[in-house]
């Protein structure tokens, strides 16, 4: 494999395991049980990356191809996409980095001390991995806070015109109940009225007139 190809999966393996671990940590949790490794308390997303580099320093491939089926599983059946794709073998360059032993004539060297460089050049293989797994978790982190807070502020403010519209509404609704009201009072005056004006109109009784008294014959 090329240098070229191999760090672009790199990138990649780092890419998938920052979002798998930020946005997917319960499976990762259920497949480390399956390693043994368990937490008392739900782990941070550095200790979880953490228990990921242990494992690569192991030079388990099972867990290798485990890690990257659990990617390849999310991304088909979740809705967030995990970030490039996962181009095969992507995983085990990381893994293989980590655990790698630089190709040496051992028989030119002490066991002991090729030994002692294996292990300081895995060691420094998985700070490397450590710092980009880390450095990528955390603009992740930031990236997602800031979709949190956007849509935060987009719910108060759909919230807020839908108060608007129903006050609105409201408004609405008693204006027109104030004028029915209005209306209707004129209606009931202007009745009043005419009667009144009908009553005061009203020609007097007439009485029949009454005749002077007969005066008897003198």
């Amino acid at each position: 494999m090329d240098k070229k190809t191999a760090q672009l999966k790199y990138n990649q393996a780092i890419d998938n395991i920052a979002y798998l671990i930020i946005n997917h940590p319960e499976p990762l949790k259920k497949m480390l049980l399956a390693y043994g490794i368990s937490f008392k308390n739900p782990p941070s997303p550095t200790l979880l990356s953490s228990e990921v580099l242990k494992q690569f320093q192991t030079g388990d491939v099972h867990f290798q191809k485990d890690l990257e089926d659990l990617i390849l599983r999310l991304s088909k059946s979740d809705e967030d996409e995990f970030l490039g794709g996962l181009i095969k073998g992507a995983i085990g360059v990381v893994g293989g980095l980590i655990s790698k032993s630089k190709q040496r004539k051992r028989q030119r060297r002490a066991a002991s001390a090729a030994a002692r460089e294996d292990k300081a050049y895995s060691s420094a293989q998985a700070s490397q991995a450590k710092r980009d797994l880390e450095l990528r978790m955390q603009k992740m982190a930031e990236e997602q806070r800031r979709r949190e807070e956007t849509a935060r502020l987009q719910r108060e403010k759909e919230e807020r015109r839908r108060k608007e519209e129903q006050q609105k509404r409201e408004a609405d609704s008693k204006k027109k109940m104030n004028m029915i009201l209005a209306i209707g009072g004129g209606v009931v005056v202007l009745g009043l009225g005419a009667v009144v004006l009908m009553k005061s109109n009203k020609p007097p009784m007439a009485y029949p007139q009454m005749r002077p008294p007969t005066m008897p014959p003198m």
